[in-house]
């Protein structure tokens, strides 16, 4: 389920899109038949909600979505804003909601960089004052960029904000400076425990019946849990000797979560735990789809009777579109639902039937993401064998790869008789690097002479066979080359789909490693374009980044970022680092700002990325993190840039080329001669003789002999000399010009000025135009007097950025402004309180762990490892790894 809202008041929301069904449509949780009033509690929120930020904070099952509910519906002039974050909320879209909550009208459209968003809204809400309450359930499932803005705005215009975020666990927001100006009040667990008059009367409301050493007993053991006490009174309340049910719940003790949910689940009627084990694995359900899973008619009724309980099932209705109400199971009840499914028995090989025709019906209307769900869910799985034979490449996409070789591992038997699915678990062990395991899948089938024609035809065996080249720089061109023969013959001869999308996109990535740009830029733009024309967002994007990277290398640093921007704009809502798209469309924008000399992103956090799978992206995400090094910090060979990881193939003279001229750079931060002078060679031996004559250039001028320099560029000026990166004739006409001018040939300089002004003004390149030369005319000088001679807006603008960046260091110190732990600091330090749990992580952060490794080393999820982080960086006000450990080594945390 996506985000979703809900003005509770009869006053429209100007956000409200139209239509039955649509993301965003108006939702919120239902009353229940059976409430205890809580008079204290609602006067609590009361009071809080007067404020700019409300915190309810508490476990699953204390009520806090049915409690906050109440109070919104029993407060009918007041008007609120409902979103739940289950499945993510756009960073723009909760700009938008809370613009619409201060009476201001939608503006944030698209992806955008998270300063510029916080800048936008911080703007807009300027001077105004909050009308609607915006209430966000499962706030803890807001993504880091949402908190940020969150924080920004309860900070500074606390009056513009009345937010309530109902979680599972403390946010990542600063609570010490909120509290302290009287913009927070936090309502943990504590408050929601009810007292036991209140959980009296709810037993009672359940079952009148239950005599009172009962009703005690469930009140000493529930502890005012209001889930606790409606399972334990639903389940002695059914048995037929209640004092018996409640000697055996008090002497097994109440860890009870569990079996209390079972001995509920035993209860119903057999027509409602047939329905329930058919859902057991759906997230959430509609009426529709129950009656389909099921195969009962009355599904729909049943889940409303059910939701009616307020625990068992949790309605979220659309009063706009009542035919499309949605249905989770609580995680209780959903737990003891799927370990039943996984034991079997009569009623669960029942339910599994019934799931396997919905699943092949899913199918067979092209739905295979919910069919194979299904289908691996009822243990179906010969058909989930034949779904990943004929659909095995859609399903890598839509991320069914760990529940592949859960069917692999499950039935070999039927994985054996079906050897279409061999080249696909090939993919799918390519796609995790493990080769050998790939190989082992092809071998066996091109053994077998009746598939091995159609194997080396298949979409599935090519996309095996350019992502295992990517380890071998001699295998990679002839692999490319077949590869695109067999596009170009599939193309012809059938409409695109989503698996040839997917070679072409692998396919220009590989050829932008091996420098094949024009054919790159082909293929990319037709796997995007077709991916977008079928409404593949996710291919789409994936396409476009690799593209991005293309513009660059080609010399568009404003196409470039335009691409990574649309590219951004198609990542779903909540990607973060590990998503490789996402993450090679932040390097792309990062390359693209390097190029103008205006305002750059701010920081992101790809220094705590692992290394990208695409060679190209590998390397550029290595030149970004040698970029972020300060210039004084690791001499003029950055480490990230000499020794590439090994699991990089062999790099072709392009890369080499980009890599060569990284180095330059800082050699000429570090007036290391020595290291230019073999940075010349290492240019020449690849075969690019303008940029071997360029560092040649930089080489005599470092050593005080600028005619030599000046000779030395002669060549390249002319445009004589064989150059392989774009920017290489701009660089030399600038660095010529300076030398030329102070060896007394002004026209000449100001000619060759001009001709470098001209070439970059389409693409506002600035980078050109730094300080290259040691003892020629300063470069703020000579385009100061190129002004005057021939004034036009860019050389304007260009003047105007130079004054302030000048210099080859400006590159690196663009990437990344000197920052001490005071300036880290914002304001006097205060030692935070750290959880024993954050602190492991940290610890683990300062050893250089990665996310999983802190995970596997704790016995967590990932997930657990990112909110702890979050949560981290908050509390000690960091933004990326770097950051944090700085401040934490200042403040002695580790």
């Amino acid at each position: 389920m996506g985000y979703v809202q809900e003005p509770i008041s009869r006053r429209t929301n100007p956000l409200q899109p139209g239509g039955a069904g649509t993301v965003g449509a108006p939702i919120r949780p239902e009353a229940i038949r059976v409430w205890v009033e809580r008079t204290a509690l609602m006067r609590m929120l009361d009071d809080s909600t007067r404020g700019a930020l409300t915190v309810v904070s508490a476990p699953a099952g204390t009520g806090k979505t049915l409690t906050v509910a109440r109070w919104c519906a029993s407060r009918p002039d007041l008007p609120v804003i409902w979103l739940n974050a289950v499945g993510g909320v756009p960073p723009q879209v909760l700009a938008n909601h809370l613009r619409a909550a201060a009476g201001m009208p939608s503006s944030v459209a698209g992806r955008v960089q998270q300063n510029v968003l916080i800048r936008q809204v911080a703007h807009d809400l300027t001077g105004c004052e909050a009308e609607q309450v915006v209430v966000i359930d499962d706030a803890h499932l807001l993504s880091a960029q949402c908190f940020a803005l969150l924080n920004e705005l309860v900070s500074r215009y606390p009056q513009a904000v009345r937010l309530v975020l109902i979680c599972r666990w403390d946010p990542p927001i600063t609570r010490l400076a909120h509290a302290l100006s009287g913009n927070l009040s936090v309502i943990r667990g504590t408050a929601l425990q009810m007292s036991r008059r209140e959980a009296s009367e709810l037993v009672l409301a359940h079952a009148s019946h239950l005599p009172p050493e009962v009703v005690d007993a469930i009140l000493d053991r529930a502890q005012g849990w209001a889930a606790l006490i409606v399972l334990a009174t639903r389940t002695v309340a059914l048995s037929p000797d209640p004092l018996t049910a409640m000697d055996y719940l008090t002497q097994r003790g109440w860890v009870l979560a569990d079996m209390l949910a079972s001995q509920v689940f035993s209860t119903l009627s057999s027509r409602t735990r047939h329905l329930l084990l058919c859902i057991a694995f759906e997230e959430t359900v509609t009426p529709e789809i129950a009656v389909r899973v099921s195969g009962d008619s009355r599904a729909g009724q049943l889940l409303a009777d059910l939701a009616m309980s307020g625990l068992l099932v949790i309605r979220e209705g659309r009063e706009a579109a009542p035919e499309a109400e949605l249905y989770r199971i609580h995680p209780l009840l959903l737990e003891v639902l799927q370990r039943q499914t996984r034991s079997g028995g009569v009623d669960v090989m029942r339910a599994r039937a019934v799931v396997r025709r919905a699943a092949r019906w899913d199918a067979t209307h092209g739905d295979i993401d919910q069919g194979f769900r299904r289908l691996v869910a009822a243990q179906a799985w010969d058909d989930a064998v034949q779904l990943i034979a004929d659909h095995g490449a859609e399903l890598l996409m839509l991320g069914h790869a760990r529940q592949m070789v859960a069917v692999a591992h499950a039935a070999p038997e039927a994985i054996e008789q079906a050897p279409h699915a061999w080249t696909v678990l090939a993919l799918e062990r390519s796609l995790r690097s493990d080769y050998d395991g790939a190989r082992r899948w092809l071998d066996r089938l091109r053994r077998n002479p009746r598939y091995a024609e159609r194997t080396a035809k298949s979409i599935d065996a090519a996309l095996v066979d350019l992502i295992q080249a990517r380890t071998d720089g001699w295998a990679l061109p002839p692999t490319v080359d077949r590869v695109r023969g067999l596009v170009e013959s599939i193309a012809a001869r059938s409409a695109p789909k989503a698996p040839l999308i997917w070679l072409l996109t692998e396919l220009g990535a590989a050829e932008n490693w091996l420098g094949r740009l024009q054919n790159a830029e082909k293929h990319l733009r037709r796997a995007a374009s077709t991916a977008r024309s079928l409404g593949l967002s996710g291919l789409a994007a994936t396409a476009m980044s690799h593209l991005a990277l293309t513009a660059y290398m080609q010399g568009h640093a404003r196409l470039c970022g335009m691409l990574a921007d649309r590219a951004l704009s198609m990542v779903p809502a909540g990607a973060h680092t590990e998503d490789q798209t996402y993450t090679r469309a932040i390097i792309a924008q990062e390359l693209a700002a390097s190029c103008e000399l205006t305002e750059t992103p701010g920081p992101s956090d790809l220094a705590d990325s692992p290394l990208q799978a695409d060679p190209t992206t590998a390397v550029w995400q290595l030149i970004l993190a040698a970029r972020r090094q300060l210039p004084g910090d690791s001499g003029g060979d950055g480490p990230a840039l000499v020794d590439l990881p090994t699991e990089l193939p062999p790099t072709p003279p392009l890369m080499s080329a980009f890599l060569i001229g990284e180095r330059c750079f800082r050699a000429l931060v570090h007036e290391d001669q020595v290291l230019m002078d073999k940075l010349a060679n290492d240019f020449a031996a690849i075969g690019a003789d303008a940029e071997a004559a360029v560092a040649r250039a930089l080489c005599a001028d470092l050593a005080g002999d600028p005619q030599a320099a000046a000779a030395s560029l002669a060549p390249v000026v002319e445009d004589k000399a064989r150059r392989l990166l774009p920017t290489t004739h701009l660089v030399a006409l600038v660095y010529a010009a300076q030398l030329q001018d102070s060896l007394g040939f002004h026209s000449s300089a100001e000619d060759m000025l001009l001709e470098a002004i001209r070439d970059t003004a389409a693409q506002r390149l600035t980078t050109p135009f730094l300080h290259w030369s040691a003892s020629g005319t300063p470069m703020q000088d000579l385009l100061h007097r190129v002004a005057d001679l021939r004034p036009s807006p860019w050389l304007r603008e260009l003047c105007d950025h130079l004054d302030e960046h000048l210099g080859a260091g400006a590159l690196l110190e663009r990437a990344a402004p000197a920052q001490d732990a005071a300036q880290l600091l914002d304001g006097p330090a205060h030692i935070p309180t750290l959880t024993q749990r954050e602190h492991d992580v940290l610890v683990h952060l300062a050893r250089g762990s990665s996310y999983a490794d802190v995970a596997d080393a704790l016995y967590i999820s990932k997930n657990t490892v990112k909110t702890h982080v979050s949560s981290l960086y908050a509390k000690i006000g960091a933004s990326r790894r770097s950051d944090a450990l700085t401040i934490s080594r200042t403040l002695r945390l580790i």
